[in-house]
């Protein structure tokens, strides 16, 4: 019975993640693919840019007060107000028990919000209800729209266009409804759909026109608008999935369509006239195809002379260009195909063999691959890990991979020792030459009170953050690891020191991009960060609580802050870009559940705007002895002086440098055809039957031999 307590309990934490979507790929509509995959950057990417989900869990903490001696270290950590201001809170209670809610910040220049409660899973309630609600002060009072506004509606989801934040599409997949306004919800428009419309996409740059598709329909129909959502057409059938075009690689009206064939394979067409008069025909007999940025990929399936199995194989088109097959090293059965990161001109690839998943890196053109790492967290509900206890709670691709926002090269992944799924075969790995080199993350030498970490006596002792898996497996609230373009160097995530995740976690802080790091806060907390990293905030996970911790210098010292009400604490948020000083806290009151929203604005705790003074300049590879450039390169930011307590302000142009250098080994990767040992040398790839001094040389050419 404790263990399906446990179960129900983590199935509700799958639901919460908060991060931010950049806005130059491609999203994928339609339905789930096969063997190519491509890392949701956010949850974002599934519910729309700038909007945040909030699930209650089905119990709270245990410890629902923290205890005694806690409480007196952080006292003596606390740092005295001063002469400053304290922070200003205000909660308002949306009266309102559904267990999740989904956020909207409009957008830049406007203090709307919108927030929608709902069931967690409409489809299996028939009694199953929703409630709107729109904030037109930034989030310190709320009006529910739905009883007068749109009664008889069952909102499951709600969209805002890329071009006006004032216009909304609401959907009632139950009822084959939609709603529209175009004054952040002051009238609405309410339509009949002549489809379940779980799907609504929108144009970037023209407001009435949609693409709208139904799950469930036997016909595959891709159904379009032109009016905003009042009428619709068919657009095409047998419809697999459907990308917007991406500029300025593609014209806004740009459509690439996978049709499925008779035979279960499919079609790629590419319209630009929504197919009025012509389309394009990209490519046929594909088994998946998707687009990210520059960057288009298929998968094909195909027997090879003498084989009896078909092979699969990966293929790519860079800048639109023709699609040429990728190559990686070795003769290892490719099984799968999950794309953590194409951005930078090259393409980090997570390939599924027989019985591991290895990352590896491309060339500009994302054809030709070397490998990175071997043996990288990847999970897929059937194939990598299926016969894992992951595999009980999720049903999407991961990988334990993060891109460090803000800097040229940096990334954090888990690896699996050996086969098995287990927090005490998965460690932390970080590379600042993307993919050239990874090593271990430095551990702190003290702890949060100033006690010495013994991690040097212990072999392969290190920092390890958590990402995906580890949260899956301690059941963790969503924490993931948190960088952010408007604040680079600043990464914040849980984890443990040790020789793997198998630890209790704290909150760790870096400021140098992941050269370093040290202990901020003890326990589980939810962290976020504004004003281009000058202000922190941070509340215990799940516990009941009526206050928030703050910090202006980087973590070294916190200050506590008093709320009006008592909650539960289940997330906190800020608008997205992180260079506001005000922050959303969700949770629920604690005798019963009913949202609670605490506005927090720490602007007061800041003073005064900075002065030139007050500004320092920092390079990533300051903090790397002997590592003067990366990547070809020495990047020198401005950043504000740890100590320098004053307001950088939300239009702060962060002044950015970057001189060319000489190379040195980290900027260089193995050439096709070799492998890298542990030495760092390239050597010659056992795995390679052909010679790659001689790859596709033909008559007539000179080709440099490599010498890996």
């Amino acid at each position: 019975m404790a263990m399906l307590l446990q179960l129900k309990f983590l199935l509700v934490w799958i639901c919460i993640l908060m991060v931010s979507l950049p806005q130059s790929h491609s999203r994928r509509y339609g339905l789930k693919s096969k063997t190519l995959h491509f890392s949701p950057l956010s949850e974002e990417e599934r519910i729309g840019l700038g909007m945040r989900r909030m699930v209650k869990p089905e119990r709270q903490t245990s410890d629902s007060v923290v205890d005694g001696d806690q409480l007196l270290r952080e006292k003596r950590l606390a740092v005295p107000p001063g002469e400053h201001l304290p922070p200003i809170s205000q909660s308002v209670h949306l009266n309102d028990s559904h267990h999740q809610l989904i956020v909207h910040w409009a957008g830049e220049g406007s203090d709307v919000l919108v927030a929608l409660a709902r069931d967690i899973d409409q489809k299996l309630d028939s009694q199953s209800t929703s409630k709107l609600f729109f904030s037109y002060d930034y989030g310190e009072s709320f009006a529910e729209k739905q009883t007068e506004k749109l009664p008889g509606m069952v909102i499951n989801h709600f969209y805002n266009s890329p071009i006006y934040n004032s216009h909304y599409v609401f959907t009632d997949t139950m009822h084959n409804k939609t709603a529209t306004t175009n004054d952040y919800g002051k009238t609405f428009r309410m339509h009949p759909s002549p489809f379940k419309p779980d799907q609504i996409s929108m144009h970037s740059a023209n407001a009435d026109y949609l693409l709208g598709f139904d799950e469930d329909d036997s016909e595959k129909r891709l159904w379009i608008s032109k009016d905003f959502g009042a009428t619709w057409h068919v657009l095409q059938y047998g419809v697999k999935s459907y990308f917007w075009g991406i500029t300025p690689y593609d014209s806004a009206d740009t459509i690439y369509l996978e049709r499925q064939d008779p035979n279960k394979l499919s079609t790629v067409l590419r319209t630009e006239d929504f197919f009025t008069i012509d389309h394009t025909v990209i490519m046929e007999s594909v088994v998946d195809f998707e687009v990210r940025d520059n960057y288009m990929f298929a998968t094909k399936k195909v027997k090879l002379l003498g084989a009896t199995n078909e092979t699969l194989q990966l293929w790519v088109s860079y800048n639109r260009g023709p699609f040429v097959r990728a190559i990686f090293p070795g003769d290892q059965p490719e099984l799968d195909y999950y794309i953590p990161d194409a951005s930078e001109d090259q393409v980090f690839a997570c390939v599924t063999h027989s019985n591991k998943t290895d990352l590896y890196i491309s060339d500009v053109q994302g054809t030709h691959f070397v490998l990175s790492l071997e043996n990288i967290m990847y999970f897929n509900p059937e194939g990598a890990g299926k016969d894992s206890f992951v595999s009980l709670f999720v049903d999407e691709t991961f990988a334990d991979f993060h891109k460090v926002e803000g800097l040229r090269g940096v990334y954090i992944v888990s690896q699996v020792k050996s086969g098995r799924f287990s927090l005490d075969n998965t460690i932390s790995l970080i590379t600042f030459d993307k993919g050239g080199i990874w090593e271990r993350l430095t551990p702190p030498r003290l702890d949060i009170n100033g006690k010495s970490i013994d991690c040097r006596s212990v072999q392969n002792c290190s920092l390890h953050l958590t990402q995906k898996f580890a949260q899956l497996y301690q059941m963790q609230g969503p924490m993931p690891i948190l960088s952010k373009k408007s604040a680079p160097g600043l990464v914040i995530a849980t984890g443990t020191v040790g020789t793997s995740l198998k630890r209790d976690t704290d909150v760790y802080l870096s400021t140098t991009g992941g050269s370093t790091w040290f202990q901020v806060l003890e326990g589980n907390n939810f962290v976020s960060f504004g004003d281009h990293g000058g202000i922190f905030i941070a509340a215990k996970q799940f516990a009941k609580t009526n206050e928030i911790k703050y910090s202006w210098n980087e973590g070294k010292t916190w200050e506590n802050h008093l709320l009006s009400d008592e909650m539960h604490v289940y997330g906190i948020l800020t608008e997205p870009g992180e260079k506001t000083t005000v922050f959303t806290l969700f949770g629920s009151k604690v005798d019963a559940h009913q949202w609670i929203l605490t506005k927090v604005d720490l602007r007061p705790v800041l003073g005064n705007n900075c002065t030139d003074e007050e500004y320092k300049t920092w390079a990533p590879s300051d903090d790397r002895p002997g590592d003067h450039c990366l990547l070809g390169s020495k990047m020198t930011f401005e950043r504000r002086e740890t100590f320098a307590r004053c307001f950088n302000g939300k239009n702060y142009d962060r002044e950015i440098s970057s001189t060319n250098c000489s190379c040195t080994r980290e900027d260089f990767e193995c050439s096709w055809g070799y492998t890298e040992n542990s030495a760092n040398e390239c050597i010659p790839n056992v795995y390679v039957d052909i010679d790659p001094h001689f790859y596709r040389c033909t008559e007539g050419r000179v080709i440099p031999r490599s010498k890996g």
